[in-house]
């Protein structure tokens, strides 16, 4: 499954190489939207973007280590993880 590759993904390919991933979704800057009776492209950049994801095997302290380090990051974007157990 991964690699994946492309510019939205390099979050996902690196939480996968944690551990295998069940499922996995996220936020393209480009969607391809329905409208009327046709798909179209949808420019989604100013939107924030965002990854979802479910461990095959779930590990508690890759959860955690995951938790710190997005508490401790410091930067121009906040950042932020909610964790729901299987």
């Amino acid at each position: 499954m991964f690699p994946i590759g492309t510019k939205e993904t390099i979050l996902l390919d690196f939480i996968g190489s944690l551990g295998k991933l069940e499922w996995l979704h996220y936020q393209s800057c480009i969607q391809d939207e329905w409208i009327n009776d046709h798909f179209e492209k949808v420019d989604r950049s100013k939107y924030p973007p965002y990854s979802s994801f479910r461990f095959e095997n779930e590990l508690p302290e890759v959860i955690l280590l995951m938790e710190d380090a997005i508490e401790s990051y410091i930067g121009k974007v906040e950042w932020c993880i909610t964790h729901h157990p299987k």
